[in-house]
């Protein structure tokens, strides 16, 4: 259950029959997908600060919304999502967090006919699929990739799967600039993408595999 769709839960008790949710400046212009009980769109924090004034300033402020249907291609992308876990490790700062990223905002993934796609007890609805965001949703296409890797080089440690992840990834976007970090707009940093974003294509040929075993983690010890 998300703080969102629980503002939602809110509107819809008070006899709301639609809303609008604007982002903080914690989550800035980043949109993340929910099963609300009720019309509902997400706008970011500058957006929303313009829709704040314009209702303060109106006596009978009315709104109008089109549906552009999926895009595709969005620029800049990708990007590290406002919620992502960020570094240092302060167990140890010697390794660098977190290790990657990986797709994890906005998943269509399947979903269990048991609870509703809002998880509120309320919520009679039930289908097969949801949107879906967070580490339940990056952790899967990192461990497929991690997959066809083994499938290719059966004879590779773990360590070895995850050097290949790590030293293929990228750190540019699709406009060749460097990932953005979508909490504040501005450039990530490895505390915040780690070794970059997961290259499929690239980790199952990195040309070079870094591995290690227990006497390394003794020695690092």
């Amino acid at each position: 259950i998300t703080p969102r769709v629980q503002k939602g839960q809110v509107v819809k008790r008070a006899g709301g029959i639609g809303m609008i949710l604007t982002n903080t400046a914690t989550n800035g212009e980043e949109l993340v997908a929910d099963s609300h009980l009720l019309p509902a769109v997400a706008v970011g924090e500058k957006e929303g600060k313009l829709i704040k004034q314009y209702a303060m300033a109106s006596k009978r402020a009315t709104v109008s919304l089109e549906i552009l249907g999926t895009r595709v291609g969005i620029k800049p992308s990708p990007v590290v999502a406002a919620f992502s876990s960020r570094g240092p490790n302060f167990l140890s700062l010697e390794i660098l967090k977190p290790d990657l990223l990986a797709p994890g905002v906005n998943i269509l993934a399947a979903w269990t006919g048991d609870m509703a796609p809002s998880s509120l007890s309320s919520d009679q609805r039930r289908v097969k699929f949801n949107i879906l965001s967070g580490t339940s949703m990056s952790c899967p296409h990192v461990s497929g990739v991690a997959a066809l890797i083994k499938s290719r080089h059966p004879d590779w440690s773990p360590a070895a799967i995850k050097s290949a992840l790590m030293t293929t990834a990228y750190v540019h976007d699709n406009t060749l600039k460097p990932l953005t970090d979508a909490s504040a707009a501005t450039p990530s940093s490895p505390y915040d993408h780690g070794a970059g974003h997961i290259d499929p294509l690239k980790a199952i040929d990195p040309g070079l595999v870094y591995d290690i075993g227990p006497q390394d983690y003794f020695e690092f010890l």
